[in-house]
């Protein structure tokens, strides 16, 4: 099994509206790294703190586009999908799904 390993199409359903992103991800030893890229919003950033325990994957990133914040994900793998949620802390909480390419 690849666990997260891997390019996942990720749509984010934020209050500003459905957002579309590409996570490039690679986990060694419980470690998750990467990038998270959108066309119509922040760019490409680096994964932050990620980790992957079980089933669970965890991490952050710092966006400045089309406002500063760091969004938080909280995700569940289940084979070639990804479900959870992103917060981006004073907003609450939102859905994220993806799918692995």
């Amino acid at each position: 099994m690849p666990g997260l390993n891997g390019v996942w199409d990720a749509v984010l359903e934020t209050p500003m509206g459905t957002q579309q992103a590409v996570l490039t991800l690679s986990e060694e030893g419980g470690v998750v790294s990467g990038t998270s890229a959108s066309a119509n919003g922040h760019g490409e950033v680096a994964l932050q703190n990620g980790k992957l325990r079980g089933e669970r994957a965890t991490w952050s990133i710092e966006i400045a586009k089309p406002m500063r914040l760091k969004l938080e994900f909280d995700l569940k793998l289940d084979g070639d999908r990804l479900e959870g949620t992103a917060s981006p802390g004073f907003f609450g909480k939102f859905a994220v799904s993806a799918t692995r390419r």
